[in-house]
């Protein structure tokens, strides 16, 4: 019995690169289908920051084409914000009440998506106005942590962020 090693070592060659062809890596695309939650901001009934996400609560988010199918109009996002935004959210961990505190121009508006970690949208709110506001979605959340996607909008332009809150 005989074997063909140069016939077997191109057959063998021949797989390998079927295997590294069809293996493509496509890093642009890529788009998360759960969020991982590295962490929250957490405050007390006040406010009073105890512990905090350096991720969570800014304006310069870059979101991926899942974060942005949240929002149906979609503003410049290359705009420099002439006052400074802020967004307070607390208490947080919380058992579904908890309050908002905006610091934002008067002609600013706040959109926001509450989503949990598989992205399906749990409370939207759009054109607020108010710089506090009071929450009560005890019977509109689980209890979990979810993450709110938020944007400031401004003269054609959105300043977005997010933050982790968990629902006792």
């Amino acid at each position: 019995m005989s074997i063909n090693l140069s016939g077997y070592r191109i057959s063998l060659l021949a797989i390998v690169l079927c295997c590294f062809i069809s293996c493509k890596k496509n890093d642009n695309n890529f788009e998360k289908t759960t969020i991982y939650f590295g962490g929250i901001t957490s405050t007390d009934i006040q406010g009073v920051t105890i512990t905090t996400d350096s991720t969570d609560w800014n304006i310069f988010d870059i979101w991926n084409n899942k974060e942005n199918d949240l929002f149906n109009k979609h503003y410049q996002t290359d705009c420099q914000p002439v006052l400074n935004y802020k967004i307070d959210l607390f208490p947080n961990p919380n058992k579904g009440v908890f309050s908002l505190l905006l610091d934002m121009p008067d002609d600013a508006r706040l959109d926001f998506r509450m989503v949990d970690r598989f992205y399906n949208l749990l409370v939207s709110k759009d054109s607020i106005e108010s710089k506090y506001i009071n929450f009560d979605f005890q019977n509109l959340v689980p209890k979990d942590t979810v993450r709110m996607y938020y944007r400031f909008v401004q003269s054609g332009c959105e300043f977005r962020g997010h933050g982790d809150i968990i629902f006792q």
